[in-house]
């Protein structure tokens, strides 16, 4: 795998018979995969040359950002590493939207088992027949079907110094080594959507190495018993959140920091300046009990050197990879966050596709000498919504102990309480307790009794 000329990372492709090397950009929120058709002196895929390719019906793809691609549906052989598929469909784009490099095309990592879980019964139902389901778009799910000795796992190392994609990974836990830090989070099943969703519980910004702490977080656990649906999208260049969390980061971020272009930018010397991202992520030690969740959770860490980059326009400048989704950037009534390569420079993911689980382990932070990036937990204690709060009961409990030692003390009539306020009163004074003393006047028990007596 290599950085491309659009930011995003390549993996090479071999199509077509004799091969022709194709760069892709790995996408896990896409299915479909797409080469250039060459023209001319271009570079790109000669279907001429290729004695293995068939071309098929007219296809149009559009990605999230605008991006348009139009072009025939192919069926060529296609090899990745040594894993080789017979036959894989591919779309051959014959016209490119001008974001698009020359040359380069992209890898869908979305598989079709995933787009047939999250197909319910009322998608299934209410689907037009002549609606497209692109039965055979995935060329991993080929690649799986032509080599079925290779696990349905595939693990993106892009945050280290030789970024790489390993397809049949192990993805059990027992199956890596002890010193592996590796976490399990589960996905979103209860969207209708087969892209890889996770559940984020909070966001916040971290300032500090030894000692760090939070300077700005949002508990999304507040407002959504599910925490918000983070997409994980390695072909995404920035992390994509509300209009709401972004004016929160913005009022986080040092001063003289401001919008620019969508994204933020903020006077800076060293990267290192500003601050580190801080996310909690659901993990599957965590569960649910009448509604109520166990709160089990990692805390991702992106360091500055994963979303900031110096401007080449303006000195003492830096550009910030966060972008502003817009108002209304939820998926099914949920908050949504996109997490692009930011998050992949910082972790290494491991995509189970036949169990529908992520694996997530830290990568050592250049800035950092060779250790994970450290942050703040973003959650809030307190305002946690139906998640449970190991603090916040602490705090609940021993308020209820004072209350009831105070009612207990000031008010019972047993020996022990009696003890406890004449000690009290020796240590403190007496009256501590607003106790009457011992010379103040009280009414006599005669009194009390005539006053009590009904007349005749």
């Amino acid at each position: 795998v290599k950085p491309g000329s659009n930011g995003l990372y390549m993996a090479a492709l071999s199509v077509g018979a004799p091969p022709q090397r194709i760069w892709a950009a790995l996408d896990t929120a896409s299915s479909w995969s797409w080469i250039p058709e060459a023209k001319g002196n271009s570079s790109g895929f000669h279907t001429s040359q290729s004695s293995s390719s068939t071309m098929g019906a007219e296809k149009s793809l559009t990605f999230a950002d605008g991006d348009t691609i139009h072009g025939h549906i192919l069926e060529d052989h296609v090899s990745i590493g040594s894993l080789e598929v017979p036959s894989a469909s591919i779309v051959l784009a014959q016209n490119l939207s001008s974001n698009h490099s020359s040359g380069e095309g992209l890898l869908g990592l979305v598989t079709e088992n995933q787009k047939a879980a999250a197909e319910t019964w009322f998608f299934k139902f209410f689907r037009k027949k002549d609606e497209d389901v692109d039965a055979k778009s995935s060329i991993l799910t080929a690649l799986w079907n032509a080599n079925p000795q290779v696990p349905k796992t595939y693990r993106l190392d892009l945050g280290r110094p030789s970024p790489q994609l390993w397809l049949g990974v192990p993805s059990s836990e027992s199956s890596r080594s002890e010193s592996s830090e590796i976490t399990f989070l589960p996905t979103l099943t209860r969207l209708p959507v087969a892209n890889w969703y996770v559940s984020m519980r909070a966001i916040g910004l971290s300032y500090g190495k030894e000692s760090p702490s939070l300077r700005m977080s949002f508990d999304f656990n507040y407002a959504f018993p599910f925490g918000a649906a983070a997409l994980l999208d390695s072909g995404a260049g920035a992390i994509r959140v509300g209009a709401g969390i972004w004016e929160r980061i913005m009022l986080g971020m040092p001063n003289g920091c401001r919008q620019d272009a969508g994204a933020i930018g903020c006077p800076c010397k060293d990267k290192e300046e500003l601050p580190t991202l801080s996310m909690s992520l659901e993990t599957v030690a965590a569960f649910y009990v009448l509604g109520l969740d166990s709160g089990a959770d990692i805390i991702v860490c992106v360091p500055p050197s994963a979303y900031v980059t110096k401007s080449q326009t303006k000195s003492d400048w830096c550009e910030l990879a966060i972008v502003n989704g817009g108002e209304h950037h939820t998926i099914f009534d949920m908050e949504a966050v996109v997490l692009g390569l930011p998050f992949f420079r910082s972790v290494s993911v491991t995509f189970d596709a036949a169990n529908r689980v992520v694996g997530v382990e830290p990568v050592a932070d250049a800035s950092s000498l060779g250790q994970a990036a450290v942050c703040s937990d973003p959650k809030n204690w307190w305002s946690t919504g139906r998640r449970f709060s190991p603090k916040r009961v602490v705090v609940a409990l021993m308020i209820v102990i004072m209350i009831g030692s105070y009612v207990f003390v000031g008010f019972s009539q047993s020996r022990t309480a009696e003890r406890m306020r004449a000690l009290l009163e020796s240590v403190l004074g007496p009256g501590t307790l607003s106790n009457p003393s011992p010379n103040e006047e009280r009414p006599s028990t005669q009194f009390m009794q005539m006053a009590n007596r009904n007349p005749e």
